[in-house]
């Protein structure tokens, strides 16, 4: 995790306790995604598992490569999906 990411960890926390309906929604569906996801430890998005990334894009600074290996973020997943905070691997 960055410290450029402290922002999007607060957006979740702020999300979790003030429940949106139509984040809740949005965050169903984030959440559906992660299940089967190999960095998913428990309920985190872990720095310590590795997957590949599964469509081009932009992560941070960072271009992405599909099928390119990653590490995980390192998020808990609950704030995560409410958030704005796009997926390691490309699933959001």
């Amino acid at each position: 995790m960055d410290l450029k990411d402290i922002p999007k960890i607060f957006q979740g926390f702020k999300n979790l306790i003030f429940k949106n309906e139509a984040i809740e929604s949005v965050a169903e569906e984030k959440l559906k995604r992660c299940f089967d996801c190999p960095i998913r430890d428990q309920f985190v998005c872990s720095s310590r598992n590795k997957a590949r990334v599964v469509k081009d894009f932009t992560y941070g600074s960072e271009q992405r490569k599909k099928d390119q290996i990653v590490n995980g973020c390192g998020c808990e997943l609950r704030l995560k999906v409410r958030s704005t905070s796009q997926c390691p691997i490309g699933q959001f």
